[in-house]
């Protein structure tokens, strides 16, 4: 363990999980600075501004990325710690780059005690200044702004699950795709209906067209929403599939409702002797 922390080179940790007090000791003595960030999505931003990328446990083979400056500043009455990235060309004015810019190294920590175990660190990043971008939410709450986050990061693996032959398979949303498709339905069942009168087609195939077609919605909101085509898809083979079935069923049994807000009998008479 001790030889493993010796023989690591960055000079930054930035874990999101849990550091076994020896390997933090070792840490400690090698003069590396551990920085802990409570928040997964930090530590993605974290990543995208220094470099490199997020492993599990230091065996991994990760990229390495690099810190211009650490420091600690004030804004009001609370105290931020600030990550400045390296630019690679120096164009202030000021003192050349001397080549001992940080180390950074995020490690993502899920496990219970589960500690880092060794040595690969990251490959250089490139010397162009990477840019982080932010979304500023009208909800500026804590708790509310991971909600979004986490409502935003579900809608995109939504999407990424919903990608065919590089095409995103969504279609318009608001009632749009269900009144399309309520009037293919309804041509559907006058083609149906004709071809019954005619005698080469089945009643039933009329009746769920038009069944599907008094079900779907009638009013739309036209603009640029979408939906995701697969979820329409499952709704409306659920649907067929349920038509289908009531068509299949050939004998109903209607039960008597029991009535309500009836009061029971009293009986009068309940302290006579009989």
């Amino acid at each position: 363990m001790k030889k493993k922390i010796s023989n690591l080179k960055s000079d930054v940790l930035i874990f999101s999980g849990r550091i076994n007090e020896i390997y933090l000791d070792l840490l400690n003595k090698e003069n590396k600075l551990i920085f802990k960030i409570l928040s997964k999505h930090d530590l993605r931003r974290l990543r995208d501004l220094l470099g490199g990328s997020i492993s599990q446990e230091f065996g991994e083979e990760v990229v390495k990325g690099k810190v211009k400056e650490i420091k600690v500043i004030t804004l009001g009455n609370k105290k931020y710690t600030q990550f400045i990235n390296y630019e690679g060309d120096n164009k202030d004015g000021g003192n050349e780059d001397d080549g001992n810019e940080d180390n950074v190294k995020a490690v993502n920590d899920d496990a219970f005690n589960k500690v880092p175990n060794n040595d690969n660190i990251n490959n250089s990043i490139s010397s162009k200044s990477l840019n982080v971008c932010s979304i500023i939410l009208r909800h500026s709450l804590e708790y509310r702004l991971d909600d979004i986050e986490r409502n935003l990061n579900k809608a995109l693996i939504a999407l990424q699950r919903n990608v065919k032959n590089e095409k995103l398979q969504v279609c318009p949303g608001k009632g749009q795709f269900e009144k399309r498709l309520g009037e293919i339905f309804f041509k559907l069942s006058k083609e149906s209906l004709e071809k019954y009168n005619e005698g080469e087609d089945l009643l039933e195939k009329h009746l769920i067209y038009e069944s599907l077609y008094k079900s779907m919605p009638t009013n739309e909101v036209k603009d640029d929403s979408i939906d995701i085509y697969s979820t329409k898809v499952k709704a409306i083979c659920y649907a067929l599939e349920f038509v289908g079935t009531v068509f299949e069923i050939e004998d109903y049994l209607i039960g008597i409702p029991p009535k309500l807000n009836v009061r029971p009998q009293m009986n009068q008479d309940w302290d006579e002797d009989h």
